[in-house]
């Protein structure tokens, strides 16, 4: 197959063209007609004047404002279509030609919660939320403005109720977070669906701008129709289409800085030596370093023999720039609306060496939807992204690595010679920091992705009453290229000839200067997705009492990936039937049909169901007067869904391949391939499944100030699939079959609470949300334990478990001279004393015990939200807590010929020495640590310029703020990030950012 890529401009060009076009649309609507005189009063729901609202005829500029009564008076066409809007407001269009406003006319306030007849996203429909039987949470994309990220999905950190987010590494382009919906369980990798306009997508990329709302489904009944990879939750992302009888233009430009989160602090080349001296005297060794050595490392006196190096003062920058430019065009006439949205996205810069990682992006999308009759309508989309990385030619890990690995005093970065410097280096570490970031060439990787979709939608109403059809097809092509100049440097031992300043060099590694210039392909990949889907709906309300919407639904996928023959293959049919008496009792049937080519025979396909009830006790006779509680409902719902994620493939047959050749005949000439067989095949082996349990209760009251959501969930997974390793000896080999076994219970609870005041110029909004989980293994392959070593099954525990040994003070001589014995390592007076937990006398991997766990129990989000007039201020803050974390990376470990940290220096850090220290160096909760922590993770003050000025300026919005992330963290670490201990010093550091900039909309 001959694959051909477009460049930048191949791919702007349907982008321009759908552009100039839409601008071309006709505006229906428009024609001269007579002029008629419309006066209306505006207020809000407590019938309180709105002053200075704008109303605005569409398509003819003209703008006026209401007066401190409330009051307009304007004369138009009499076919025209008016806006009016304020601050705090819903927008409320009036096609004059459809009737004349109110006399009144009420603004909605905007609010930061649902209301039962608010319309909610699930699988292929678009619903009310009092119909919805299951637990739903929607987040509004402007929402997401406020976070300046390069990942989209970083911003929805502590906004949504069951959604755990981590982020592990800020990497310039991928620092895309760690997502899971209500906590562990024993299916795949816990990761949840993510979908884009319908279908699967990687969203990190997205610009916040371009999206509309996100839902994310969280039980059965609302993920169930997208089947077997719903399992884990469903995260649904629809980008913005365009708005009938409107046109708008929007430009945002924001430009900050993003700075390291972290700070590790590392021991000077006098602190180091003196502790290493100590070690050695530890080890009962004579110390290497002199008073003379250590002075001259403290006062510089000596730099080539005696360097004292701050590796990350001298190649990190204190911080890197952002910068985010974003333009929309919105609109559209009677029987036709568009939305385009083109935006950069840009940092880099932190290492401050030759070729810092640099990371640019570049979106494009644009959506169109035309009525091209009564019956039919058709949307087309197309979404183009770029992204350009370009770096030293070494990996984050190995920059990083190397700033937390080579001591201050391992070498001089240069040696003076005659004619030119050389670079230093030592046995140890031969690649010079200067060197690895300066002299090894650069890469650079392109990425680019199109996506399409085609839908059409037929409006059967006329032939059967509330009948309707539909049907999209998506294509999607990913490639990247990543390419590369590869050179090289040389590096010199220092070796002293202890006679003043002189010494000599051993070459340590050969230079390669190669072509500075000239770039070879180093790697490459592209993927090819087609999908679609076919939906027949029906919606009818009949007698007024009896509301009832179905879905019918067939899903098709079909992904190629680069050097895999075997094609991703999805496939699954959904039913939905959706039933609600008088508005008050709502019944919801789901079933799916899912299919996979995992499985074999009669297990390719598998019949799951889900029902869901809902009560809305508001409704009932009995509260209807009710001034507290303006909304209740009670729901519950369960079922089971079955999951094939994360298996390979073929695991239901015999493989094998090729290990060698044989040769047979009297001379050996008839060479034969010899085949291995490289793993059994099990034909029963079927569907992994999920048993949800969801009960609920929905919530407005006091006069829809106050909304509250609670949840309790009981998640069971069983059937799941493992090798049964503990039924067979080891000499059988590790070619085992796989089997349905496992089993895994996930409980727990969530709530979003939000409460929210209009009080004229001043608004407030405040919540929380909240999830808490614990899962629990129940059913596992395992070599059976006797009574007395039951601790140290892993059926009963949580499947985060950490095990290690209990720290029991320190040894003494006394402890050695009566026998106290470690298999760990050699044990000396002040190391690390383990409980004996058998009391056989030794310390052995039978003494592990449970110490810990490392995924939150509780995950919580805090937001306040303050406007006063045109000013307002928003802020976010997520809590973690329930969770453990080993302290064993470099900056805590610190042993043999490693760099040294501060916690080197502390009082109660174990004995230092120059040995492996196996003893002391292994996992145990003397290195455990409370991971939990608070962040303020968003942070934006802004101002609405007054919409009476927006006239003269040509303008009908304009904002600037400025805005930041993880601003604060309070931990129990003090120069690292609680997210990931691991961040700046096996990788990238974590990253805050302040930034300011502007939005307007023409």
């Amino acid at each position: 197959m001959k694959i051909i890529y477009h460049n930048i401009r191949v791919m702007a060009m349907p982008l321009l063209l759908l552009v100039s076009m839409l601008f071309l649309i006709p505006q229906y609507g428009m024609s001269q007609k007579n002029n008629i005189t419309i006066s209306s009063t505006v207020t809000d729901a407590n019938g309180i004047p709105v002053a200075n609202a704008m109303v605005r005829v569409f398509n003819k500029g003209k703008v006026i404002h209401t007066n401190n009564d409330g009051l307009f008076k304007l004369e138009v066409n009499s076919d025209a279509a008016i806006y009016i809007s304020a601050n705090g407001f819903e927008t409320q269009m009036y096609e004059l030609s459809q009737g004349l406003p109110e006399k009144t006319i009420t603004l909605a306030a905007l609010t930061p919660f649902l209301f039962p007849e608010d319309q909610i996203n699930i699988p292929f429909e678009t619903i009310e939320k009092n119909r919805l039987t299951g637990a739903v949470s929607v987040v509004d994309g402007d929402e997401l403005l406020s976070y300046p990220d390069l990942s989209m999905l970083n911003s929805l950190a502590g906004r949504v109720a069951g959604l755990y987010s981590t982020q592990n590494s800020s990497t310039p382009g991928w620092n895309s977070p760690t997502l899971t919906i209500r906590g562990l369980g024993g299916l795949g990798n816990n990761r949840p669906l993510i979908l884009v306009d319908g279908f699967e997508r990687e969203a990190n990329a997205l610009l916040p701008e371009e999206i509309e709302s996100v839902e994310v489904l969280k039980d059965v009944t609302a993920k169930m129709l997208y089947g077997s990879k719903a399992a884990d939750g469903v995260i649904v992302i629809t980008t913005k289409r365009g708005k009938n009888n409107s046109r708008d233009a929007n430009i945002s430009m924001e430009y900050g800085i993003m700075a390291p989160t972290s700070d590790p602090q590392w021991l000077n080349a006098a602190d180091y030596a003196t502790l290493y001296n100590q070690a050695r005297a530890n080890d009962g060794l004579a110390p290497i370093y002199s008073n003379d050595a250590i002075a001259a490392y403290r006062n510089g006196s000596s730099p080539i023999l005696h360097p004292n190096n701050d590796f990350n003062g001298m190649y990190l920058n204190n911080h890197m720039p952002m910068k985010r430019v974003t333009t929309e065009f919105r609109g559209g006439g009677k029987s036709s609306a568009y939305y385009v949205n083109m935006g950069y996205t840009g940092t880099g810069g932190l290492e401050d060496i030759k070729e810092p990682t640099e990371y640019n992006k570049f979106n494009l999308r644009g959506n169109l939807d035309i009525d091209v009759t009564s019956v039919t309508s058709v949307k087309m989309d197309i979404a183009g992204r770029m992204e350009y990385r370009r770096s030293a030619n070494i990996t984050t890990q190995d920059f990083f690595g190397a700033l937390s690995s080579h001591r201050p005093n391992e070498y001089p970065v240069f040696i003076p010679t005659d004619s030119l410097a050389l670079l230093g280096g030592s046995y140890l570490h031969s690649d010079n920091i200067y060197g690895l970031g300066n002299e090894t060439g650069y890469k650079k990787q392109e990425n680019r992705n199109i996506q399409f979709n085609l839908g059409l939608h037929f409006n059967l109403n006329k032939y059967i009453e509330g009948l309707s059809a539909g049907v999209a097809l998506s294509y999607d092509n990913e490639n990247y290229y990543r390419y590369a100049n590869a050179i090289n440097f040389a590096s010199y031992q220092l070796v002293p000839t202890y006679t003043d300043e002189e010494y000599n060099l051993v070459k340590l590694r050969q230079e390669n200067h190669g072509s500075p210039d000239k770039l070879s392909e180093k790697d490459k990949s592209y993927n090819h997705r087609v999908g679609s889907t076919w939906n027949i709906d029906y919606s009818r309300t009949f007698n007024g009492s009896h509301e009832l919407n179905t879905n019918l639904v067939l899903q098709q996928y079909q992904t190629q990936r680069y050097n895999q023959i075997q094609y991703d293959k999805f496939a699954n049919y959904g039913l939905r039937i959706n039933y609600a008496y008088k508005n008050k009792y709502v019944a919801e049937l789901n079933t799916s049909l899912m299919g996979s080519s995992h499985f074999t025979g009669s297990n390719q396909f598998g019949l799951f169901p889900a029902l869901g009830l809902a009560w809305i006790i508001s409704n009932e006779d009995f509260l209807a007067d009710n001034a507290s509680i303006n909304y209740l409902k009670l729901k519950a719902s369960g079922g089971v869904m079955g999951s094939d994620k994360g298996l390979s493939y073929f695991l239901y047959e015999d493989q094998y391949s090729q290990n060698g050749s044989v040769s047979f005949g009297p001379t050996n000439k008839n060479n034969r391939r010899v085949y291995q067989l490289d793993k059994y095949g099990n034909a029963d082996l079927t569907w992994e499944k999920r048993r949800e349990i969801n009960v609920g209760i929905e919530s407005l009251l006091f006069n829809n100030t106050l909304s509250v959501e609670l949840n309790y969930f009981n998640i069971f997974d069983y059937d799941i699939i493992t090798s049964p390793w503990a039924n067979h000896p080891s000499y059988i080999g590790t070619n085992l079959y796989s089997v349905n076994h496992g089993e895994v219970v996930n409980n727990g609870f969530e709530g979003d609470i939000i409460y929210f005041k209009n009080m004229g110029d001043f608004k407030l909004s405040a919540g929380v949300n909240f999830v808490y989980s614990k899962s629990e293994v129940q059913k596992s392959i395992e070599l059976p334990y006797p009574a007395e070593l039951q601790y140290l099954s892993g059926v009963g525990q949580s499947v985060d478990v950490m095990r290690g040994y209990a720290h029991n003070g320190f040894v003494t001589d006394a402890d050695i001279a009566a026998g106290y014995t470690s298999t760990l390592g050699a044990v000396k007076a002040g190391d690390i004393m383990y409980a004996d937990i058998n009391n056989d006398g030794v310390i052995d991997p039978k003494d592990l015990q449970v110490i810990g766990n490392s995924f939150p129990r509780l995950n919580m989000g805090m937001h306040i939200n303050l406007q006063y007039k045109g000013f307002g201020l928003y802020a976010l803050g997520v809590f973690q807590n329930g969770f453990d974390v080993m302290k064993n990376n470099r900056y805590f470990w610190n042993y043999g010929e490693r760099k040294y940290s501060a916690e080197a220096m502390s009082n109660d850090y174990v004995p230092l020495t120059t040995t492996n220290g196996t003893n002391n160096f292994t996992g145990s909760n003397y290195w455990l640590e409370d991971a939990g922590y608070f962040k303020l993770k968003n942070v934006e003050l802004s101002y609405l310029f007054p919409e009476k000025l927006l006239p003269k300026l040509y303008m009908k919005k304009a904002k600037v703020f400025v805005r930041g992330t993880n601003l604060l963290t309070i931990s129990q670490f003090d120069n690292l990030d609680a997210e990931n201990i691991d961040a700046g010093i096996n990788d990238f550091p974590l990253m805050k950012a302040i930034t300011g900039g502007i939005s307007v909309t023409f």
